[in-house]
């Protein structure tokens, strides 16, 4: 069993943990072939997801979803299983879909669909268990791109960045060759850095969207991209207009002539109390200096941003009226469980670094802006 984690980033906003381990094809109904998988002979567009399950819960019941390009779950449809665990829905898919099964609340697992049929099998105990998924192209290159993952991340400290960078792209460029036509070239982006591999992405949107040219999945990935230009390095930041802790009415703007630093958190990131006192020293020192900070808690529950928001001395957004969610897709903030995110503008209002900027990061950037 391998555990794939799959992280979209902002292009495709999906995030999930699926297993994948395929086996044999279903062979029901099938009278034809896509590119080696067997598709069957059924007029109306209409796919058989069957499997079994290992662990039977009675009075339990398994769930199918679908997602959508934005990574919110619509229940399709909901079944008990078969004395023997087995299950088996029927859905129309016309372009590449993600669906995902929920067996009894306490196993979740993802899988794409579109123009054969899949066979599941599932442990069902807990959200580890054994899971395993046979049918559909997109499947057996999604295992593939876990192991492309796995090899880029695993020579990142092995190699220096110029290195690492063209060996990343020559494992990628590969990849969407083997890739062709597959929607699974949407998950190479989080492989990807808009300000080093802007052209691929391109590449990658035009490809799909000319074999896709109705997918949601595609259009939002296009969508996406295009607000990623926006937001790369050299590039002026986007305006915001916030309300602040305090109920102070504040703009990005009105700190222009002095170096920002806007920072996105939440109270579930790890460290969160030891990264915000950091924080704390670093504004003490070059607050002083013309450096100006901008917190933006992603946080819903007010106790929690009160008990991590330090001394909050500085520009402090929490979800307040619409200032959180217009700083948030302003600067395509997606995740309020992610990393914590940061962009670092310059006195002129340019974006002149960008990411997880927390920690040593910041601490190395901000002596920078003395020299």
């Amino acid at each position: 069993m391998k555990k794939l984690s799959l992280s979209f980033a902002y292009y495709f906003l999906l995030s999930m943990s699926i297993v994948w381990w395929l086996t044999s094809c279903s062979e029901a109904d099938n009278t034809g072939e896509y590119e080696g998988y067997v598709v069957p002979n059924r007029p109306d567009s209409t796919l058989i997801v069957r499997g079994n399950t290992t662990a039977v819960r009675g009075g339990e019941r398994i769930y199918l979803y679908k997602m959508d390009a934005q990574g919110n779950l619509e229940l399709v449809a909901a079944q008990y299983p078969g004395a023997k665990g087995s299950f088996e829905f029927t859905v129309t898919v016309t372009e590449p879909t993600f669906f995902a099964l929920n067996f009894y609340q306490r196993q979740q697992e993802g899988f794409w669909l579109y123009k054969s049929d899949v066979t599941v099998s599932a442990e069902a105990i807990n959200r580890d268990s054994y899971f395993q998924v046979a049918g559909c192209r997109d499947n057996d290159l999604f295992r593939e791109f876990d192991a492309l993952q796995g090899a880029v991340g695993a020579q990142m400290q092995q190699m220096k960045p110029e290195e690492h960078s063209a060996f990343r792209r020559k494992k990628v460029k590969d990849f969407l060759e083997k890739a062709g036509s597959s929607i699974v070239g949407l998950s190479v982006a989080n492989l990807l850095i808009p300000e080093e591999d802007l052209s691929i992405m391109e590449d990658i949107g035009e490809n799909l969207q000319k074999y896709y040219p109705r997918s949601a999945y595609v259009s939002n990935y296009i969508k996406n991209l295009n607000l990623a230009k926006l937001l790369m390095v050299g590039q002026p930041a986007p305006d915001i207009k916030f309300r602040t802790s305090k109920g102070q009415e504040m703009s990005l703007s009105s700190f222009k002539g002095k170096y920002v630093f806007l920072d996105f958190w939440s109270s579930t990131m790890p460290n969160i109390q030891q990264s915000m006192l950091q924080l704390q020293a670093l504004y003490a020192a070059y607050q002083p200096k013309g450096v100006e900070f901008i917190s933006i808690c992603m946080d819903k529950d007010h106790e929690a941003f009160v008990a991590n928001s330090g001394k909050n001395v500085w520009p402090h957004v929490e979800d307040q009226l619409d200032s959180l969610s217009n700083c948030m897709n302003a600067y395509a903030v997606k995740m309020q469980n992610g990393p914590m995110f940061g962009y670092f503008i310059d006195p002129d209002g340019k974006i002149v670094a960008k990411g997880g900027l927390r920690g040593q990061k910041i601490a190395t950037l901000l002596p920078k802006i003395e020299k």
